[in-house]
């Protein structure tokens, strides 16, 4: 089906941009119960909040490796209270704020542990999709870590994975990411270079895994030749789709597969699994870069003009 077909426009909304503080990257977009969008731009080491209406509310942070400084902030969250958690990819802290910008605390990430990205639980528990490079290498992507930095759990030994029949080569960990989403009972969790989700019930401890490539998926494959230069690369991520995300309330989910620049798109094949439970493609799938409850935030131009954004409902 086509996305307009499951899901229908209710907003649209320009973000507010003043010339000295430009969007120049979207890393995340988180919604908070008010509807606030919280916005992290890895490009320009900034953490933005907006209205409902996207009127600038807040800016904070800069380049650096002080106080309340980012290097590479990739993922920021909204927790129950209100507050902003920032991960720093680079830095592999993650920073508390206020609303308001004030650094409450940090949380420093476990030796090793290269965040992907960041949501936080009910209880202030963080799940952290990543890799974990220390002498003794892990094999899982998912890590469950206490208010204070602590994994307490890991789950899913993928670190290595690669498409069926594929080499071992370097190569793929340019583009190896993982994504995940909090639903009721626990996360789903896709990775870039494989055509499954894996669902985790947080209570059991039960892992499930489906294969949800969509109409027409094109595997990654290795070009013959090792990848020397960024028009190399672009090439070969055009040549093949990848799980760009995913995204919804564990009722409803949506994975983008698409290639080359995620974010450069007009639109893309989506694996979409609806309220009952059944599996679809979706066709012509705007940019996604955030979901809130029954509701999808998508990029209505790419990046490099002025960042328009459009809301989604989830059909009847």
């Amino acid at each position: 089906m086509l996305f307009d077909e499951a899901f229908v426009l209710v907003d649209s909304l320009e973000l507010e941009q003043p010339p000295d503080l430009p969007i120049a990257g979207i890393g995340s977009l988180d919604v908070s119960a008010q509807g606030e969008l919280l916005l992290t731009d890895p490009r320009e080491a900034r953490v933005s909040l907006f209205s409902p209406s996207g009127e600038l509310l807040q800016a904070f942070g800069r380049r650096g490796e002080g106080a309340g400084e980012f290097v590479y902030p990739s993922s920021a969250r909204f927790d129950g209270r209100g507050d902003i958690h920032v991960v720093d990819m680079q830095r592999r802290l993650i920073s508390i704020f206020s609303r308001s910008g004030e650094l409450k605390r940090d949380v420093r990430l476990p030796p090793g542990l290269v965040p992907h990205g960041l949501e936080v639980g009910e209880k202030g528990e963080y799940w952290v999709p990543g890799t974990m490079q220390t002498d003794i290498l892990s094999e899982n992507v998912l890590f469950k870590l206490d208010t204070l930095g602590v994994i307490t759990a890991e789950y899913l030994p993928l670190a290595n994975a690669r498409p069926l029949g594929a080499q071992n080569r370097q190569d793929w960990f340019s583009i190896r990411n993982v994504s995940v989403v909090v639903g009721e009972r626990g996360p789903f969790v896709a990775f870039s270079l494989l055509d499954s989700i894996w669902a985790l019930d947080d209570v059991s401890g039960g892992i499930r895994s489906r294969a949800i490539r969509p109409e027409g998926y094109m595997a990654p494959s290795l070009p013959d030749n090792p990848i020397r230069s960024a028009s190399a690369l672009m090439e070969w991520l055009e040549a093949s789709q990848r799980a760009m995300g995913i995204w919804g309330d564990g009722r409803y989910l949506v994975v983008p597969f698409a290639p080359g620049s995620y974010h450069l798109a007009e639109s893309s094949a989506a694996s979409y699994r609806d309220v009952s439970g059944r599996w679809h493609t979706l066709l012509e799938t705007p940019v996604i870069l955030g979901s809130s409850g029954s509701r999808l935030f998508t990029l209505a131009r790419p990046i490099g003009e002025r960042v328009s954004i459009r809301v989604f409902e989830l059909g009847s």
